[in-house]
């Protein structure tokens, strides 16, 4: 069997990807992809990244998203992703109205909506994967260090929280009744009460300043790695909350608490070692909150190999080795036995070779699959992949592909 040449394939992958991109039509095959659950993945989304600006709270464009399925149905085109508003508005680098503004979606998180969309933009409710243990509770009682935790995710930082006012038994109510709430029922009373009292105005008494800078700032500047405002003196920032109408809130922080904010905008390490505290400052803007992580499980050989090779992750490089193993003490969890390969492939490679239909992989065997994870330094954090994943994915890469010829 002749060998082609890797220069040869390239050139007819991008041939046929000039063909697609050409096409009007929606790439065949994601509906025979597993069926996305829209309170357990779409919802998420929608309300981490919607809710500050579209609640009733702060409807603009005339979307209000408080009844997230009824909302978004009317955005969508079922089966159809490229006619849907929804998907073009958030994937559409070049479109000067794209949203969210100054923070695009994640590729896992717009593969996640193109294939629900795909698949008719269904209301399909799951439960919480039961191979995975729960998260561990945290012993924390202050409000704003439990709200970065468990609500933050869902319902923006807490200075423009969509649940401002919420009291504690609104909150234990959403515990009861909201799918992708019911995680939250770890929580004691006193923590309960801790949150509503942050969302009523309370001043939280935390010094942390990736915890503060989480809870206040996030919203306007951008993540604390990449912020607006690095560099940010003490006089700087007590001039804006004395004279921006925005940050006049921040004036119930302590001067000690302002101080610990301008620290960590100076790059000056936060010391803590509570893992909670340590995701929800650099890890839940892109896996989620720490009760609901898309990284359960993840462990600190993981985390590390992630810092080594993902461009995003290198600011976490400032971490040290005890506080990346508190992160993986609070990710504890037992992965999945029966590894899905359709799931592993859209969590582990969708972001650089896009979604399975579509896939840049092809019908990659196994051992190909093993070779690149040694080979590509980008591709060697998936080593700690199980042989049984691995093979998942691939048998999911080439039922993809034969499906869609």
């Amino acid at each position: 069997m002749r060998r082609i040449s890797t220069g040869v394939l390239l050139l007819v992958f991008c041939f046929f990807v000039g063909i697609l991109s050409s096409c009007k039509h929606d790439p065949q095959g994601l509906e025979k992809l597993s069926i996305i659950c829209f309170n357990t993945q779409v919802a998420p989304i929608l309300v981490a990244q919607c809710s500050v600006c579209h609640s009733n709270n702060g409807a603009k464009g005339g979307y209000v998203i408080d009844s997230v399925y009824n909302n978004a149905l009317n955005l969508v085109n079922p089966g159809k992703p490229w006619a849907s508003k929804l998907y073009n508005i958030v994937s559409s680098p070049n479109n000067p109205n794209m949203m969210p503004p100054n923070k695009a979606l994640s590729k896992e998180q717009l593969t996640i909506l193109e294939v629900w969309i795909a698949q008719g933009a269904n209301n399909i409710i799951c439960s919480p994967n039961s191979s995975i243990s729960p998260i561990q509770p945290i012993a924390s009682t202050d409000g704003a260090v439990l709200y970065s935790t468990y609500c933050a995710g869902c319902h923006g930082p807490l200075a423009t929280s969509a649940k401002m006012g919420a009291s504690a038994a609104q909150i234990q109510n959403g515990i009861s009744t909201v799918a992708i709430m019911k995680n939250l029922s770890l929580l004691s009373e006193a923590q309960k009460q801790a949150i509503a009292g942050v969302l009523a105005g309370a001043p939280t008494s935390s010094v942390d300043g990736a915890v503060l800078y989480s809870a206040y700032c996030v919203s306007c500047h951008g993540l604390l790695a990449t912020s607006s405002k690095i560099g940010a003196t003490i006089t700087q920032l007590q001039t804006g909350i004395n004279t921006v109408s925005n940050m006049q809130k921040l004036s119930i922080l302590t001067l000690a608490q302002q101080q610990a904010i301008i620290k960590v905008l100076a790059g000056i390490p936060i010391t803590s070692t509570d893992g909670a505290i340590l995701y929800s400052s650099y890890c839940a803007n892109c896996h989620g909150p720490l009760a609901s992580s898309a990284k359960i499980g993840a462990t600190a050989t993981q985390i590390q190999s992630g810092i080594s090779v993902v461009p995003d992750m290198k600011s976490l490089s400032i971490l040290t080795t005890a506080q990346k193993q508190a992160i993986a003490d609070v990710l504890v969890g037992t992965p999945n036995a029966n590894p899905d390969g359709k799931a592993l492939y859209a969590a582990s490679c969708a972001r650089c070779h896009s979604s399975l239909a579509t896939s840049s992989a092809g019908q990659a065997s196994t051992s190909k699959i093993n070779e690149a994870i040694k080979s590509i330094g980008v591709m060697n954090y998936l080593s700690t992949l199980s042989a049984a994943q691995i093979s998942a994915i691939s048998v999911a890469l080439q039922s993809s592909s034969g499906s869609g010829d």
